[in-house]
């Protein structure tokens, strides 16, 4: 698997990468075409120490840290090996590699033409004195993969044969999970390679003190030490080339003297330092008595009794940054640290490990700080900025140039590019005076210790740069962000000898340009000065501006144009909203709530500003939200002060309370009907002036509009016991909004409106009645962010947001018979507490006036099972019906759904009002009793039935009879009709009361009491008057 890196070291490999993978660096080396054949050509990246090295600028005293006990003879390259195994095919590629003795940055860079495929990349260093059989052009990856390296006391891992090192297929940075990688036919790939020290590198420090406050006094007094001589047993013989999970016992060895030498060491005060550095193998123990052990052999001076102290490589409890601790692993630096506290045995060890690499190594080498460019060499024309890609960790760089006539040819800075990455700007100073002519110069780049030279082509060619040339003023942006006045740079760069600035003298004063006009300056900044953009017809409309930056040397004249565009406030937004039946003048309140600006410098910036008012009646302060806009209402805040002496400033004092900034001063006044000064708000500008005027002078936007006498007048409002009398409103209730005769109503918003901020309100009439939404003390609704920049609110059918579209709506119908009296017409209906229609709503008689009916919408997104109440005739509460939607039936030809009530009010079909027959055949033998439909009885209670096979009604078992049916006579009439048997057709009879309810219900609304006998029938038929 890759290594991890620290997050230094990955900086360093990234800024690495990137300046290698350039194909414009000057440093690279050319890479060869790709052949005909389709072969390509790899470019494989080592780093170098030794190239690190060289090609560090160093001052005196600049060296690396000698603690870190860096040598570029660790990295030396004896041999380098390239094996290369085609994954699916026969096209490796193993060849001993020889560098062409270029150097890109701190890598070596060998060119290797390939065959395109899919490869695991090994590269091997410095193996042949480690093993039994050299590398060669014929070891196969098997082979390659069962290498072993061989030690012994003789034959360590050393600097004179070079260390062993390798770099495995997972370790190749552009290799995938599965450590491949794919090479495209005619690609120019950039691999690179860290090389893994394949033996463990350990130094040891031994430090003394025997000062009186010295670690050492409190066990040696006065006594000194010395350390004579270290040993180490249990080294390994042989490691494995690839990564083992345990190193094998057999034939470890012994070494009977292993560096040691006494040292000056100036990290902290010691009053004796030893010091030794030994190259190991890899020691990967199953178990702790087969640990690699250092022993050092000291002398107690004066005595010259013996001591010994033992350090166990490394020392468990002491090593926390490596994942085996009791290990000794390939590619790390162990860095131990004994202090001598005791006598003999053991030491305070510290230990302190790292990964161990060439990239590692120049890292180190570089010392404290690296700078990377991506090119040595640039062009540099006048006028042009040219960007060099950058990194270092030396914070601030500067930078020489040559200076011509006591001049700095050239000006720099550095800057971040939209990618995120750092380059250095370099443009010809425009001090230089235009000359046509082109020179070769230098410069330098200095970071900390470090410094680059860059050669540079230079152009000096005259130039007239204007910045910005196109320039977008949207004024309802600025409006919204609270912001009526702006200053927006036009800067100029030249190096010609005079700048003249044309083309504002017939502009508008609410738009100016300050700063000089005519300049023989080579740098200069004015500012496009804007004002007063929430009011004034200038920002109402769109312009086109222009200003004319004119250069000019002796005959040599230039030219730049700068465009502004003003973009006007005219996009409002449109507002529909559909009130309850019940509201019969729906009102709009839109405002928005003031907000700290962004550039605040602490942590209230962006929080809503308030203030407190006294409430009397629950005897405590209420928290209210200060305004930026009532939109309904002439208020305007003036707009954040970057002045501390305005009462407007953005920086003052204050206190985030319940929810609110309040300003120490005169928090009062941010109460906009209070502001009389005009300190905070405007209370003129009206941001739906037309409107207003439209309804004061009486103007109808539709034959339906509905006035509103306190909405259009041009003083504020007054409130007296809940009730408004005449003027505008400030704040709520708004205004009134403009009827569409079709149940909604609209008003056009004007789109300084923020959406998400600007909050909105419905209410009807001026008062303070339950009729509004949202409720009282509640926030309004956010003003939506359509694209069309209209939305709809249906709150007659329970919206509680706006939607992009008008809702879909769905006609429904109810039919109810004509009952020929002074209230049949009538009908009520409503939903979920939700009127439908009014009280004193009536129906549309049919042509036939049989029958009345009623439509109404509801959106089609209800669900069939939503549940319509009714009541018809005004009938009372005990008449009040029930029906659902999926009762209601298409009528054939019209998008209406329909039902009809029978004469009980009840449901007697879907659709409209059947068509009834004529009157069916009597059968032999069978009475029939009809009567007029219209008097609305279904059914039959019966008693004393004589000679007639009927039931006698029984208030607890049978509950009566039912109609037969209903037919329509000759006449046109509709009749029900009952029919019956006798036992005796010459003596029969029966009492019956004729009902609209069925058992003894309703019993006062029937027909009352009735005889039937044989003698009221004329040819079986008897009509019931």
């Amino acid at each position: 698997m890759k290594k991890l890196k620290p997050a230094y070291l990955l900086n360093l490999v990234a800024a690495l990468a990137v300046m290698i993978a350039a194909p414009s660096c000057s440093d690279d080396t050319d890479l060869p075409a790709a052949s005909a054949d389709g072969d390509t050509v790899i470019t494989l990246h080592v780093p170098n120490p030794s190239a690190a090295e060289s090609s560090r600028s160093r001052a005196a005293g600049d060296d690396p840290d000698p603690s870190h006990d860096i040598t570029t003879e660790e990295g030396a390259i004896k041999s380098l090996w390239l094996l290369a195994y085609d994954t699916k095919g026969s096209n490796h590629v193993v060849k001993q590699l020889q560098s062409s003795g270029e150097v890109s940055s701190d890598y070596t860079t060998y060119s290797i033409q390939f065959t395109p495929g899919s490869y695991r990349f090994y590269v091997v260093a410095n193996l042949d004195s480690y093993i039994n059989k050299p590398v060669s052009a014929a070891t196969a990856e098997d082979e390659l993969k069962a290498m072993i390296l061989r030690f012994s006391p003789e034959k360590l891992p050393n600097l004179t044969d070079g260390l062993p090192m390798a770099c495995l297929p997972d370790e190749i940075d552009e290799a995938d999970a599965d450590g491949i990688v794919t090479i495209a036919p005619g690609e120019k790939k950039q691999v690179h390679a860290d090389m893994t020290f394949l033996c463990a590198k350990v130094r040891y420090t031994i430090l003394f003190n025997n000062d009186k406050d010295g670690f050492s006094y409190d066990t040696f007094g006065e006594y000194s030490i010395s350390f004579t001589g270290a040993s180490a047993t249990g080294v390994i013989a042989s490691t494995t080339l690839l990564p083992a999970e345990s190193s094998p016992v057999e034939g470890s060895f012994a070494l009977d003297k292993v560096p040691l030498e006494s040292v000056e060491y100036v990290t902290e005060t010691v009053t004796g330092a030893w010091q030794g550095t030994v190259y190991l193998p890899e020691n990967l123990p199953t178990e702790k008595k087969s640990l690699t052990t250092l022993l050092l052999n000291a002398t107690l001076d004066g005595s010259e009794a013996a001591l010994r102290y033992t350090i166990t490589l490394p020392s468990p409890e002491k090593v926390t940054s490596t994942e085996k601790p009791e290990s000794l692993q390939r590619g790390h630096f162990y860095d131990l640290t004994g202090r001598v506290t005791s006598l003999g045995d053991r030491l305070d060890l510290t230990a302190e490990v790292k990964d161990w690499t060439l990239l590692q190594l120049v890292y180190d080498i570089h010392g404290p700080y690296f700078l990377h460019v991506e090119k040595t060499e640039v062009q540099v024309q006048s006028g042009v900025e040219t960007l060099i890609k950058y990194d270092t960790d030396a914070g601030e760089l500067q930078f020489e140039s040559e200076k011509p006539d006591g001049k700095d040819l050239f000006v720099f800075s550095t800057v971040t590019g939209e990618d995120g990455e750092k380059y250095i700007s370099v443009s010809v100073n425009p001090e230089i005076p235009a000359s046509y002519r082109e020179v070769e110069s230098y410069f330098y780049i200095k970071a900390a210790n470090l410094r680059k030279r860059i050669e540079v082509n230079a152009s000096l060619n005259p130039f007239l740069n204007v910045t910005p040339t196109e320039i977008e003023i949207n004024v309802r942006e600025y409006i919204s962000s609270g912001e009526y006045s702006a200053e927006i740079p036009i800067s100029f760069t030249t190096n010609l000898d005079k700048v003249e600035i044309s083309g504002f003298g017939a502009w508008d004063s609410s738009i100016a340009l300050d700063g000089k006009m005519t300049t023989t300056e080579k740098t200069g900044t004015n500012n496009l000065l804007l004002t007063g953009m929430n009011g004034g017809d200038f920002w109402k409309s769109e312009h086109t501006l222009t200003l004319t930056y004119t250069a000019t040397t002796g005959g040599t004249k230039i030219e730049e144009t700068v465009t502004i565009t003003v973009k006007p406030n005219v996009l409002n937004y449109l507002i529909h909203f559909r009130a309850p039946t019940d509201w019969t003048h729906p009102h709009i309140y839109v405002y928005q709530c003031l907000q700290l600006p962004a550039n605040r410098n602490d942590s209230y910036k962006s929080k809503t500003v308030g203030y407190k008012t006294w409430n009397d009646k629950d005897k405590k302060d209420d928290y209210v939200a200060a305004l930026e806009y009532c939109f309904t209402g002439k208020i305007a805040f003036n707009g954040w002060s970057s002045d501390p002496n305005s009462d407007n400033y953005y920086n003052q004092l204050g206190s985030f309370e319940n929810g609110f900034f309040i300003f120490d001063k005169e928090q009062e006044l941010w109460n906009c009907t209070k502001d009389n000064s005009g300190i905070h708000y405007n209370s003129e500008y009206d941001f739906c002036k037309t409107y207003r005027d439209s309804i004061s002078n009486g103007t109808k936007y539709t034959s339906s509009w509905v006035t509103c006498a306190n909405c259009g007048k041009n003083y504020i409002n007054t409130e007296t016991d809940g009730i408004y009398t005449g003027g505008y409103n400030q704040l709520w209730p708004g205004i009134q909004m403009r009827n569409d005769g079709n149940g909604w109503w609209t008003f056009e918003l004007s789109g300084a409106a923020t959406p998400g901020k600007a909050l909105i309100m419905f209410t009807d009439h001026h008062n303070t009645s339950t009729n509004r939404y949202p409720g009282h003390l509640e926030v309004g609704i956010p003003l939506f962010d359509y694209p069309n920049r209209e939305g709809w609110f249906d709150y007659a059918n329970g919206a509680t947001q706006f939607t992009s579209t008008k809702p879909k709506m769905t006609k429904y119908r109810i039919y109810w018979p004509n009952f020929n009296n002074k209230k049949a017409a009538y009908i009520h209906i409503w939903f979920a507490n939700k009127d439908i229609t009014t009280w004193g709503t009536t129906g549309i008689l049919d042509s036939n006036s049989d029958y009345y009916h009623y439509d109404f919408e509801l959106p089609e997104s209800y669900p069939a099972s939503t549940e319509i109440n009714y009541q018809v005739r005004q009938a009372g509460d005990n008449a009040n019906k029930k029906v659902t939607l999926d009762k209601f039936q298409k009528i054939d030809g019209e998008d209406i759904y329909a039902i009809t009530l029978d004469y009980n009010d009840n449901l007697n079909n879907s659709g409209k009002p059947k068509e009834y027959g004529p009157e069916p055949a009597l059968a032999n033998d069978t009475y029939r009793i009809y009567w007029e439909k219209s008097k609305g009885w279904s059914y039959i209670w019966t008693w004393n039935c004589y000679n007639v096979n009927l039931q006698v009604s029984d208030y607890d078992g049978f509950q009566g009879y039912t109609s037969n049916g209903i037919y329509k006579g000759t006449n046109g009439v509709l009749y029900n009709y009952f029919d019956f048997t006798a036992t005796d057709n010459n003596n029969f009879s029966f009492k019956a009361n004729f009902k609209r309810e069925k058992g003894d219900e309703d019993w006062n609304n029937g027909s009352g009491e009735k005889l039937i006998q044989n003698s009221y029938f004329n040819n079986r038929r008897y009509y019931l008057l």
